[in-house]
């Protein structure tokens, strides 16, 4: 309403009031208010131009002058601190402990245009600059959602984690089952995945899930061991918030409070009857949030932003998803490099024998940390007496013989009579062929079905005795055809006189010579 048009519409006096009060936007009440202010302080229209809007109303009477002492005056400089610092205080909250307090209290309406009033006093509120891909925001919000047993009916309620980007201010949010380290880390873990990729920093409040001294502790600031592997994993710098100043972590306070109003709110009438079913749920209404365009920014939306500035700031995802592995114990490496733990061998390098390494597990994975790395990871071993060796691992000795464990050589030749164990060893010996030892082997199987074990026996005893640098199998096989060629009961050694008593042997006089 233009107060000095008003004034002059009525001095020249051509116009009605409710005519007046359409072309002024003013109340007709009003105008007829100001005439009869006018008819008892006439003023001319020159005094009307000359005289500012204040002294107007102070020449007619008009201004309202305060009355002193009326209500009782509370503490705003303390009011305007809770306001700021205690996490979820609405207004209304602080009128109420007011209005018992106060002998003469104001009005809800007067204290909140008062308080409103002294707040914008505290000087201008600077307006961070938030780099894309730089920082993530988490939290868990303060109004948690419930789910329903489905058998008994009794409702509990369950964590709602929050998290949001700085740049694009993409939000994301799921239900995790409480506030422990393990639920803490599977919704990060999940925030990390629904973006896609990770960013530099991630400035998280401080609870035990995450912190478990604050910077301002006499020990200085120690991180949640679980949370910090984790971060290490992902390659995330973890900044937490100071204590009591939600300014630190401001966009994710508001991001909560959206969370509250387009989520919470609107699924707290629906019945879950458990976490996945919630999580489908808010995944929904998450979507419409992100994709709401913002007025304040041209009508884009979050996820608009997100996908064109900040995406591709993000760092990549490790080829391998974190485990959250629980701490079971120090152990040093004994010297066959295989660590027990619940009755199972699992194995690390070998050049680690003598130092201490770190055992963790979850139900899938043994791992194994050598100076906070992971020197070794194996699938978790059911029952007893299980050894899992990496071939990796293994000293190159070790691990030409491991590479034939499961040849038919050994599955079937270590469970035969000692000569033709040896025999088939020696043959891997001098041959350095497993897929030929492989072959004589199952050569060796066939003639024991055929012949019987005492035959093959003799006949792999009288090779290892006189041709251990030849091993052949067919001589194995000559052998068993003619018997008479070899004489089980001559006793060989090869350091006496080489005229060896056995009628294979032809000696000096069948070739000319004399003997020495």
């Amino acid at each position: 309403m233009d107060f000095k048009k008003v004034l002059r519409l009525i001095v020249i006096g051509d116009l009605s009031d409710v005519a007046i009060s359409q072309v002024c936007a003013a109340h007709r009440t009003t105008v007829a208010k100001y005439r009869r202010k006018l008819h008892d302080h006439p003023l001319g229209l020159e005094q009307i131009d000359e005289l500012t809007v204040d002294a107007l109303r102070a020449v007619l009477g008009l201004k309202r002058q305060p009355p002193s002492n009326q209500w009782t005056e509370p503490d705003w400089d303390l009011m305007a601190r809770r306001m700021s610092s205690e996490k979820g205080m609405v207004i209304t909250v602080l009128h109420d402990e007011y209005f018992r307090q106060a002998e003469n209290p104001m009005s809800y309406t007067r204290f909140r245009r008062r308080l409103s009033a002294h707040l914008k006093k505290r000087g201008p509120i600077m307006r961070q600059i938030r780099v894309a891909g730089e920082e993530a925001f988490v939290d868990f919000s303060g109004k948690r959602p419930k789910i329903t047993d489905p058998l008994t009916g009794k409702t509990r309620p369950v964590e709602l984690f929050v998290g949001a980007l700085g740049h694009s201010r993409l939000i994301f949010a799921t239900a995790v089952p409480d506030q422990s380290t393990q639920s803490w880390i599977k919704a990060t873990v999940a925030m990390f995945d629904y973006y896609g990729g990770t960013p530099k920093y991630l400035v998280p409040d401080n609870l035990k899930a995450a912190v478990l001294h604050p910077r301002s502790h006499a020990r200085g600031q120690i991180l949640n061991p679980g949370f910090d592997r984790a971060m290490q994993h992902y390659g995330v710098t973890p900044l937490p918030a100071r204590v009591r100043s939600p300014q630190d972590k401001g966009l994710v306070e508001q991001s909560v409070l959206h969370v509250k109003r387009w989520i919470t709110l609107r699924l707290s009438g629906q019945t879950f009857h458990s976490i996945a079913e919630l999580n489908r749920a808010i995944a929904m209404e998450l979507d419409r949030i992100n994709e709401k365009p913002m007025r304040r920014l041209a009508g884009r939306s979050r996820r608009d932003i997100f996908e064109s500035e900040e995406r591709s700031r993000l760092r990549k995802l490790p080829h391998l998803p974190f485990r959250n592995l629980e701490h079971i114990r120090s152990v040093r490496v004994p010297d066959d490099y295989h660590v027990e733990h619940r009755g199972n061998f699992y194995s690390v390098p070998h050049e680690l024998i003598g130092e201490a390494i770190d055992l963790f597990e979850d139900q899938e994975v043994v791992s194994l940390f050598h100076n906070h790395r992971r020197v070794a990871i194996h699938p978790r071993q059911d029952g007893t007496g299980k050894v899992s060796t990496l071939r990796p691992h293994q000293p190159e000795n070790h691990r030409y013989q491991g590479d034939h464990r499961h040849r038919y050589f050994n599955t079937w030749g270590r469970y035969q009579a000692k000569p033709i164990d040896k025999y088939l060893r020696l043959h891997l010996t001098v041959w350095k062929n497993p897929s030929a030892t492989d072959k004589c082997a199952r050569k060796l199987a066939e003639l024991v079905e055929n012949h019987g074990e005492e035959i093959v026996i003799q006949a792999a005893d009288w090779v290892l005795a006189h041709c251990p640098d030849a091993p052949h199998i067919k001589r194995i096989e000559r052998l068993i055809a003619q018997p008479a060629r070899m004489d089980v009961a001559v006793e060989v050694d090869r350091d006496d006189d080489p005229a060896i008593n056995n009628r294979n042997i032809r000696g000096a006089n069948y070739y000319g010579r004399t003997g020495a």
